[in-house]
């Protein structure tokens, strides 16, 4: 996968619920699997697995699944939830980037194996299907919160983060300038049950728009004192 077409996709992708009959050939699902290797993590101590599974395999409540999905598995360790976001999100974009269309499923399920043979757990489906939905014509297209919501100080390399896609469009992250990085904290909103273990995932996503948008800089590590803001749940230090 190439970081700069992952970065334009920023400002042109969107969560798509409209598909087409067409399944996606099996050609493209093997460029999709082929990228799996391509995608970094953030934090590469983390076990993980990515595999495509069929509509018939998911178990879900929404009426637009599409033929396929792409599901992230990880080992159950501190930061697992934003690793899974930052890593499914690579995918995300680059799927989008193929023409074809993709969105976050937090109400679904893999069927047959929601625990693999060396223990990763299932964390997330990635809906992927052929469609007709055109994509974004650029920043001003998106519903998104002002820079000055989601940081303390006033840093356009900020924006692939505010962009990024999240559960009911919460855009849970807020960035605390700190020496050279940023301190990145996760909202506690209490809007919706079971919200605060995907924001934790939003929150990953929103990271991996700022390393596509600066991958030779960007970085990420965790604090062994984490450091406090009300009504907020530190992630993770992050350098752009």
């Amino acid at each position: 996968m190439n970081t700069k077409q992952l970065c334009d996709m920023i400002y042109k992708r969107r969560s798509v619920r409209k598909y087409s009959a067409e399944p996606i050939s099996d050609e493209m699902l093997g460029f999709i699997e082929a990228a799996f290797a391509a995608v970094r993590p953030l934090y590469p101590e983390i076990r993980v697995r990515l595999r495509i599974v069929s509509r018939a395999n998911v178990r879900s409540l929404m009426p637009w699944m599409p033929a396929y999905a792409v599901a992230i598995y990880s080992e159950d360790a501190e930061g697992s939830l934003e690793n899974a976001g930052f890593i499914l999100e690579q995918l995300d974009l680059y799927i989008q980037s193929l023409g074809i269309g993709s969105c976050w499923v937090g109400l679904g399920r893999v069927k047959d194996e929601p625990v693999t043979e060396d223990g990763l757990k299932f964390v997330m489906l990635l809906a992927i299907g052929n469609t007709s939905v055109p994509e974004r014509e650029g920043i001003s297209d998106f519903s998104r919160k002002e820079l000055s919501d989601i940081s303390d100080t006033a840093d356009e390399r900020l924006i692939p983060a505010l962009l990024a896609p999240s559960s009911v469009n919460s855009q849970p992250w807020f960035f605390e300038r700190c020496e050279e990085g940023y301190n990145v904290y996760k909202r506690n909103l209490v809007r919706t049950a079971g919200l605060s273990r995907m924001n934790m995932i939003d929150v990953g996503i929103a990271l991996s728009h700022l390393y596509v948008s600066c991958p030779d800089s960007f970085r990420a590590s965790r604090r062994d004192t984490p450091p406090e803001r009300k009504n907020m749940t530190y992630v993770s230090t992050v350098y752009i």
